[in-house]
């Protein structure tokens, strides 16, 4: 995949992240255009959209996209602007979802949105730094494959149990389930990962014959 195509993909990955968070809040808020859709389809509906909601607005969520970014391009200074895009990109899709949810002129979101350009910025270039060092050799690549999962599994066990003003309640703890058992399976998988990579790297290997599978 040619670097346009990749930065690209980078953007569609943040505008996505933007538009599900806005969708996730707006189905589980008491007003705006998917509320009442929410609210007729029963508690349980509620429940999980107020859970999804939660996970939504989490930190590792958006961290996730600029990694991704940077994880796509693979250079330090692509994946540095390649993670400030995928951010700009969640933020515009969020703002501008929340705009059509809520029936808001996108304007009136100008003062909330404004103020969150500086720490998009920086941590755009660092997160898409990050990401562009996974799969490298060496301890760099193997920590920055795990940063999202680790971050994941970490931040779902300080959700509150019964966030204030959710309606979350027990869906909320299969969410948290779900999310550790994802994290654990891709720390695994980047672990193993750095395991192979070192073992074909090192030197006096035996080879394989030709005809084997790996």
């Amino acid at each position: 995949m040619k670097r346009p195509r990749k930065i690209t993909a980078g953007l569609a990955v943040g505008a996505g992240v933007g538009v599900a968070a806005s969708v996730a809040n707006a189905a589980a808020a008491p007003s705006g255009l998917l509320a009442g859709m929410v609210a007729e389809a029963g508690r349980p509906l509620l429940q999980v959209a107020s859970a999804a909601a939660v996970v939504a607005d989490a930190g590792w969520v958006w961290a996730g996209a600029a990694v991704a970014a940077g994880w796509l391009v693979g250079t330090r200074a692509a994946g540095a602007a390649a993670g400030v895009l995928a951010l700009v990109a969640a933020t515009a899709a969020y703002y501008g979802m929340d705009s059509l949810l809520y029936r808001v002129p996108l304007g009136a979101l100008w003062r909330e949105l404004r103020l969150g350009w500086a720490p998009m910025v920086f941590f755009g270039v660092v997160l898409g730094t990050v990401g562009s060092r996974i799969g490298r050799p060496g301890l760099a690549g193997l920590l920055a494959g795990l940063m999202v999962p680790v971050g994941a599994a970490v931040e779902a066990a300080l959700l509150p149990r019964y966030p204030d003003g959710s309606d979350a309640g027990a869906a909320l703890e299969w969410v948290r389930l779900l999310i550790w058992a994802a994290a654990g399976l891709a720390s695994y998988v980047v672990l193993v990962a750095a395991a192979v990579f070192r073992w074909r790297r090192k030197p006096g290997r035996p080879k394989l014959p030709p005809d084997s599978c790996i």
